[in-house]
């Protein structure tokens, strides 16, 4: 694959990471849509300008080096831990916080902060929580910390434990002073990496 290739996979990779599209990332940027579309179809030879990379760069909150591929996909802060388990979700749209990768995680990593004391000495506050964000509660989920999505939007980080039927699942906090039993859950991911300021 030649670089302008690499490139243009990253740019469509960007543009989905954002949640947004072509329009929007052309307008925000300053540069031209169709420039923009010929140059992610790869049937032309449309190239882009550094300065065309440098807007979509400013746009996308997000170092030049990581828009021409020079540096890992960054991953998407989704939420800060508070007391009690529960997750504050991000405004995903809004969003413009990323941190940098750790190895091995893919395309669906996502992270998590700690704010708070109540899960030490396991997590502390400042901490950033990395996952791998899939539609499913993967088989490796239980008895393992957990990013959890309940039917009801909610996130938690609770410990997953099979529950009493299938679809339902008991979830314990760190510090065992709450267990929910037989509660629906739409998707589950094990923390796989901790990063610690």
């Amino acid at each position: 694959m030649d670089i302008i290739e690499m490139r243009r996979r990253r740019l469509r990779q960007l543009i989905k990471l954002a949640k947004t599209n072509v329009n929007r990332l052309a307008r925000a940027a300053g540069v031209s849509e169709a420039t923009l579309r010929q140059f992610l179809d790869s049937d032309h030879t449309q190239q882009l300008t550094l300065k065309s990379y440098d807007r979509l760069a400013a746009a996308l909150a997000l170092p030049v080096s990581v828009v021409i591929g020079d540096q890992p996909l960054p991953i998407k802060i989704i939420g800060e831990c508070l007391a009690g388990d529960k997750i504050r979700r991000f405004d995903l749209d809004a969003s413009r916080e990323f941190v940098a990768p750790p190895p091995g995680l893919g395309a669906d990593a996502a992270a998590v902060t700690v704010d708070g004391d109540s899960m030490e000495p396991a997590y502390r506050k400042g901490d950033t929580l990395y996952f791998d964000w899939r539609d499913e509660v993967p088989p490796d989920a239980y008895n393992r910390d957990c990013v959890i999505e309940l039917e009801t939007d909610v996130l938690l980080l609770k410990t997953l434990l099979r529950g009493s039927r299938p679809g339902h699942y008991t979830l314990v906090s760190y510090n065992r002073a709450t267990i929910d039993a037989d509660v629906r859950v739409v998707r589950a991911a094990p923390i796989v990496w901790i990063h610690r300021p």
